[in-house]
C-alpha cells in the first residue's frame, strides 16, 4: 500500500495569500523548516528549507489569521502539479493542508 502523508513544523514565510473563487477560497503560503548541526569545525550551522503549501475551504478560515513568523503544525500531501506561463510549461509541488495546528486549537477537514 502506497502513502503520501507530510507532516512538517515551521514558521510563515509570508502573510498568507487569499483567492476567493465562485464561492471557493484557497489559500497560498511558505513555510521555513530549519534545521541546526555542528559543521567539520565545530561551528552552528542552519539549513533553512521552504515548502509551498496550499489550503482549502475551512482550513483557510484558520490560516488567514497567521502572519508571517508565526508557527504552524502542518499535515498533509504532496501534490505535483503543472501551469502555462507565457507559453511555457511549468511544474512544482505543493504540501496540501490537510490539518493545520499554530498552536491554539487544531482545525481540521476533510480534503
Amino acid at each position: 500500500m502506497d502513502l503520501n502523508q507530510s507532516i512538517i513544523k515551521g514558521r510563515l514565510g509570508s502573510n498568507p495569500e487569499i483567492i476567493v473563487k465562485e464561492n471557493s477560497q484557497v489559500a497560498f503560503f511558505s513555510v521555513a523548516t530549519s534545521e541546526r548541526y555542528k559543521d567539520k569545525d565545530g561551528n552552528y550551522q542552519e539549513i533553512v528549507d521552504w515548502v509551498d503549501t496550499k489550503a482549502f475551504g475551512n482550513q483557510v478560515n484558520h490560516i488567514k489569521n497567521l502572519k508571517k513568523g508565526d508557527s504552524v503544525l502542518i499535515v498533509g500531501k504532496i501534490k505535483a502539479e503543472s501551469w502555462e506561463k507565457n507559453g511555457v510549461k511549468e511544474y512544482g509541488q505543493y504540501l496540501i493542508a490537510k490539518r493545520i495546528d499554530s498552536g491554539s486549537k487544531t482545525k481540521e477537514v476533510e480534503a
